[in-house]
């Protein structure tokens, strides 16, 4: 295996071509071999094999499921040749012609949002008011939006430390509808761990993983509130 870092990928869209895609390049980059002096050993070269993963499953979901089966895919690693992250997405047009789009993005400093029309205006409208460098409070405001029913679910994070890809827990919050409690989640790829049948008991295991905490104000500032109407009360 000649490409040894942990790549990142985020699919917008279906969820079956997400695991399809996923699992199929993952086996792949297990075993990427190059020529030196022919291969691009380049991201944008490792890009383009995966872009043929992509539209192959693309193309084969969008015969069974049409629009169902369609999906935006960003795929983000180091780069050996240039020595620094470059991020693709890789996309078709979903008017019946199937046009594949694929194309380095977010190659100067700033962010960039995917996704359904209605969240990607909520998303705009969320980050002019919330600012750059609160981007889950960002995502969590469209989330949160119920006019946005096109998202759902719990917070994902991820990035890069050093030249790997690595995928964070983050914790969030929830308070009762009387504000009588406030309940800590420790979400991790949409489940929430240390709740309900993830709950530990003395014989079972713990599961150990490294949480971002985004809204740790905010849930210091509930508690606060919390604990001053219990003392008037």
């Amino acid at each position: 295996m000649d490409y040894e870092h942990s790549v990142g990928l985020a699919v917008i869209g279906s969820v079956v071509n997400s695991y399809t895609v996923k699992e199929q390049v993952h086996e792949l980059l297990q075993h990427l071999q190059h020529i030196p002096g022919y291969t691009d050993f380049s991201m944008e070269g490792i890009s383009k094999l995966v872009h043929i993963v992509f539209m192959r499953a693309t193309n084969e979901l969008y015969a069974i499921m049409k629009n169902n089966g369609l999906c935006q895919l960003i795929l983000g690693g180091y780069c050996p040749l240039q020595e620094r992250i470059r991020i693709f997405k890789h996309s078709v047009d979903s008017d019946g012609t199937m046009a594949p789009t694929h194309a380095e993005i977010l190659v100067t400093d700033g962010i960039d949002f995917f996704g359904s029309p209605d969240a990607l205006t909520a998303a705009r409208k969320a980050y002019a008011r919330i600012g750059n460098n609160r981007p889950l409070h960002v995502v969590r405001d469209v989330v949160k939006d119920p006019a946005i029913t096109s998202v759902d679910g719990g917070l994902q994070y991820g990035e890069f430390a050093y030249q790997d890809f690595k995928v964070y827990g983050v914790e969030d919050f929830i308070i009762n509808a009387d504000g009588s409690v406030v309940d800590i989640l420790f979400t991790l790829r949409g489940l929430h761990l240390y709740k309900g049948e993830f709950q530990r008991d003395e014989e079972g295991f713990h599961i150990a993983h490294t949480f971002k905490q985004p809204f740790e104000s905010e849930i210091k500032a509930a508690f606060d509130a919390f604990l001053a109407k219990t003392d008037r009360s």
